[in-house]
């Protein structure tokens, strides 16, 4: 074993993050100064790499100002190694070296390094070097089976074999659009568990229309020979004395009619087979001599015809997929010479063309490529990582272990990951990749094996049970694949953590199948209002769901009832009324006669107005030329607005309208993505209304973080996030998902290959090949969506909230069955439920974090909540003031995290007293901040930065044309694209600051807005204000 190379098991809640950043901060102070510029970092998300990052120049920070204070100095071998005196110069060397070449602190995701290594490589891979990169690929999907079926010759053999397949489709009562199926096959293309099938896959014409014939032919075969098969049968029950009323439920009659009547490959056979083993086709009391030679004689005619089903399901299987098989190496052709010949790189692509290209070069030129040389690599979220990206990384870290050059010294490879949150198959991640890792890697060397065994942030009652829940689930499911990563979980808590409460409510399939769902989403509402009267706040409250649409229902339903809301999938930019407007005005650029835009134009003018007789106003104004229309509507020009470029004449309508005030935000986003399209080469290929149609229910307004509201987000989301409270709504979604297709190879006479085909049971019928193919996609299938619920009830703190379906038979098929079979063999006391009259059952595990009775049977009475959550990084403000009541930087992260929380003067309290019952600050910090924020909201400079008659905004990220952002701490929009903006500073004076104030100012202006006022305060011994002078 070594720890030039470790991989580290890290549970939920375990602090894989703070491992990871303590190993970076090892090198980085163990190293020489330049250590910086040899470490390479990598992670999934920008998020990830974002926090990382973050933590590392934190914890530098604080080492190089008080090393007494930095966990990872005090629990790290920092400590034996350096002294306080000399770890803290080394910090801070080592961080101003990294601020002035912060380039060279390669902590990014994986795409981004990718990116990176193609760039420098684009020559040898024949790519011009400014690329367009394409991140969506659901729309350039779209975009691309467009242009393949626009470009496809009327009289050629592939449109005849593509117009064929649209008719087969119809014929099954399937639509006839190929553009969809198209598109499906070009999200299989670009994933990468297809990709070796892909690149193997090429059938061609020839082929395709030889197999075609001999699978036709195969099933005309197998339909004449059960027909045959069936008549025999018939025969003989016709001769024998029994009747058709001797057969349980008429099932063998029935079935036999079904043979000459229906279409054989949809007939289901396993309830007759079953009937035909079991000894039931005849009713019991009608069971006799000559019933049983009748069903002797019959069983291997009826076995023979179940076989020939089967073989007729797989071949029809086969035969409706031969021409997407055929289209694949069509289709990905096409794709790759698009790209070409539009200069575009699907980010898809990156892996696949990295290993087809740069991966078994040596490292030396690699390294040369870019730049750079890695000495130290790190991997976080391993279950994440593909299988080609890591095949990728192997050859640079393998020169880093090794040493492979004399004169430098030797690497290390430190990997953390847990399998258990793998969500990502998708995209290409396996979980077996990080479990064979241990016991099988590529660099002959023992690596050195860890495990993060403590959960950090959860209460010791929801660590037990999901400890008892997935190793009951392991042990029941019986996958050596799933006891591997589940059957040993044995989580510990931290010993301040003890406590914590879950509430299981399974309601009948009924409420989950009818109308009656509204049960369902009254039961969280009185759930939010219980916690609400329990003392928490709408934002310790997180909703989790399986998929958009249930964060849609949800989300809607709660906003109905007044409930604050904070989802995504509400933010779409289409949602405006105001943004809509301004689309229509467009369209009418585009084209003056579009008599719908015009209408929509009226009835938005006469809303804002408040036009008493809309109707008359609406058909008086629309008769109307374009040019008076214009006048009379809008007071503007429409020759002037017609001649403006397209950017021009948006800001022209914002700065002549008085009505976007309300939807400023909305507005400028919209404004920004005009910019980004008329900068691009799309608008080459198509004007911004067939732009904003394609894309309008994808753009998404970054708004303010809602101070307080209910958060609502889809479980993969929620990934690596934690919540105070959660709530899983709708906690019973199948295990397996049978509408995917799958890769078999097929060996028989006149048919070889690997094809691919739907998923169905009957494909174990080609042996044990067929049977061992279906078997592990479908243990793959399972473990993925039990990580899904591992994910799902790992993200509480205190709390979770679990409302399910109770199946009508607990078959192991979907979590909520799961949950119900766990809660069944292990005796949980059904309690009454007190929310909810329709619910099964309900079960509670732990204490609320009241009292113990905090609910009585018809009296509740609610007490103040006395909060138990710690959290770590802020102790006592004594901490965060020296002898002379000076502040240091630790007190400033817990400053700007309440001032950003505070965007009018009237939430202070709120806010404040939000921080103190979630533990965050005691009574005496408590006092300290109130003084502080006192003074400024009342300072006279700064009040209008905190009224509710202006728009206001902390912390937003404002875009610069043509790529830049800056995030003041705070700003005030006004009319006519006016704005004052300010930044909190907890420490000295510095010049930088003021320099940083203009640099925001001068960029304002430069994306033409009027700056009115700039402000930094200073909150040191007291609150001083500074106005920046331009």
């Amino acid at each position: 074993m070594t720890e030039k190379f470790q991989i580290i098991n890290a549970s939920a809640g375990s602090g894989k993050t703070f491992s990871l950043a303590s190993n970076v901060i090892m090198k980085l102070l163990s190293g020489d100064e330049d250590s910086y510029k040899k470490i390479l970092a990598l992670t999934f998300t920008n998020n990830s790499a974002n926090e990382m990052k973050n933590r590392i120049l934190d914890e530098l920070s604080q080492i190089s100002k008080d090393p007494s204070k930095s966990i990872i100095y005090q629990e790290t071998k920092l400590k034996s190694l350096f002294k306080e005196q000399q770890i803290s110069k080394k910090a801070t060397k080592v961080l101003n070296k990294i601020l002035h070449n912060f380039s060279f602190f390669q902590i990014s995701t994986i795409d981004k390094f990718n990116h990176r290594l193609i760039r420098s490589f684009s020559n040898d891979m024949s790519l011009s070097s400014d690329f367009d990169l394409v991140i969506e690929s659901d729309e350039f999907s779209e975009n691309l089976a467009l242009e393949f079926i626009e470009g496809l010759k009327k009289e050629s053999s592939l449109t005849k074999i593509i117009i064929d397949f649209a008719k087969s489709k119809h014929s099954n009562n399937k639509s006839w659009d190929i553009s969809y199926d198209l598109k499906n096959l070009l999200q299989l293309i670009w994933d990468e568990n297809n990709y070796q099938n892909v690149k193997t896959q090429k059938l061609k014409i020839n082929e395709f229309h030889q197999l075609k014939s001999h699978l036709e032919s195969k099933t005309n075969t197998i339909l004449k020979k059960i027909k045959e098969l069936q008549a025999q049968i018939q025969n003989q029950i016709e001769i024998s004395d029994v009747e058709n009323s001797h057969f349980s439920y008429n099932a063998l009659p029935s079935f036999l009619k079904k043979l000459t009547t229906s279409s054989l490959s949809k007939i289901k056979i396993e309830s007759i087979e079953k009937r035909l083993n079991d000894g039931t086709l005849i009713k019991k009391q009608n069971q006799t001599n000559n019933s049983d030679f009748l069903i002797n004689s019959i069983t291997p005619f009826l076995k023979e015809t179940f076989s020939l089903i089967t073989q007729l399901k797989i071949y029809i299987n086969l035969l409706d997929n031969i021409p997407l098989n055929f289209l694949i190496n069509v289709i990905s052709s096409f794709s790759k010479e698009f790209q070409r010949d539009n200069n575009m790189l699907l980010i898809n692509d990156f892996n696949s063309l990295i290993s087809e290209n740069i991966s078994d070069l040596d490292a030396p030129f690699i390294y040369e490529k870019i730049g750079t040389k890695y000495n130290n690599y790190f991997i976080d979220e391993f279950q994440d990582t593909s299988e080609l990206q890591w095949k990728n990384l192997i050859p640079l870290a393998s020169h880093a272990l090794l040493n492979e050059e004399l004169d430098d010294v030797a690497g290390n490879l430190f990997i953390v990951g847990d399998p258990k949150q793998s969500v990502y198959r998708w995209r290409g991640a396996r979980p077996e990749t990080f479990i064979e890792l241990s016991n099988n890697n590529p660099f002959f060397i023992e690596p050195s094996l860890g495990d993060l065994e403590i959960n950090r942030r959860t209460f010791s009652k929801l660590v037990e049970f999901n400890n008892r829940l997935f190793k009951h689930i392991s042990a029941k499911n019986k996958s050596k694949k799933l006891d591997s990563i589940y059957g040993s979980l044995d989580q510990d808590h931290e010993k301040d953590k003890k406590g914590g409460y879950i509430s299981i409510s399974l309601f009948p399939p009924k409420f989950y199948n009818t109308g009656k769902i509204n049960e369902i989403y009254k039961r969280v509402l009185k759930l939010i209002s219980l916690k609400q009267k329990q003392g928490f706040n709408l934002s310790d409250i997180t909703i989790l769901c399986r998929v958009n649409k249930e964060c849609n229902l949800i989300s809607s339903f709660l906003i109905e009832n007044n409930i604050r809301v904070k989802s995504e999938e509400l933010l779409a930019l289409s949602s405006s009324k105001e943004v809509n407007f301004i689309i229509n005005l467009i369209k009418l650029k585009q084209n003056k006669y579009d008599s719908q835009a015009k209408k929509d134009v009226i009835k938005f003018i006469s809303f804002n107005n408040s036009s008493s007789d809309q109707y008359s106003f609406i058909s008086q104004k629309l008769k109307l030329d374009i040019d008076q229309f214009f006048h009379d509507i809008l007071g503007i020009s429409y020759n002037y607005y017609y001649d403006l470029d397209l950017y021009q004449a948006v800001e022209y309508i914002i700065s002549k309208m008085n009505f976007f005030k309300s939807a400023t935000m909305q507005v400028n986003f919209l404004l920004d993505e005009v910019f980004s399209f008329i900068n691009s080469k799309l608008s080459y290929r198509e004007t911004f209304i067939q732009y904003w149609e394609r894309k309008k229910e994808k753009l998404k307004v970054n708004l303010i973080e809602e101070t307080n509201a209910v958060k609502v987000l889809t479980i993969h989301k929620a990934k690596g996030l934690e919540f105070p409270i959660v709530i899983l709504p709708f906690f019973d979604f199948e295990l397996k998902r049978p509408d995917k297709k799958i890769w078999l190879d097929i060996s028989e006479q006149d048919i070889e290959g690997r094809f691919l085909l739907n998923h169905s049971k009957t494909l174990r019928a080609f042996g044990p090949h067929g049977n061992e193919t279906i078997e592990s996609y479908e243990e793959n299938m399972i473990l993925d969506s039990i990580n899904v619920m591992y994910v799902s009830l790992t993200r509480g703190i205190i709390e979770n909230h679990i409302i399910s379906n109770k199946p009508n038979t607990l078959n192991n098929q979907s979590t909520g069955a799961l949950l119900c079979n766990f809660i069944s063999e292990n005796n949980y006391p059904c309690s009454e439920d007190y929310l909810s009259e329709n619910s099964d059952a309900f079960y509670e595990i732990g204490k609320s974090i009241f009292k113990q009775n905090l609910v009585k049977k018809q009296e509740k009475k609610i007490k103040i909540l006395e909060s138990k959550i710690h959290n770590q990084k802020f102790n006592d403000l004594s901490s965060f003031l020296s002898t002379n009541r000076k502040l240091s930087s630790r007190f400033g992260n817990l400053f700007h995290q309440i001032m950003s929380q505070i965007e009018y003067d009237f939430q202070k309290d709120y806010v404040i007293n939000d921080f103190y019952n979630r533990g965050l600050i005691n009574e005496s910090q408590k006092t300290i901040i109130s003084e502080y924020v006192l003074k400024i909201l009342e300072h006279d400079q700064l009040k209008h930065f905190f009224s509710k008659k202006n728009i206001v905004y902390n912390e937003r990220e404002i875009l610069v044309p043509p790529n830049d952002t800056i995030i003041p701490d705070k700003a005030v929009f006004f009319e006519k694209n006016t704005i004052s903006i300010l930044d909190y500073k907890t420490g000295q004076k510095n010049l930088k600051h003021i320099e940083q104030m203009k640099k925001y100012v001068n960029y304002l202006k430069q994306a033409n807005y009027r700056v009115d006022k700039a402000f930094l305060v200073y909150v040191f011994d007291e609150v001083e204000v500074v106005e920046i002078t331009f």
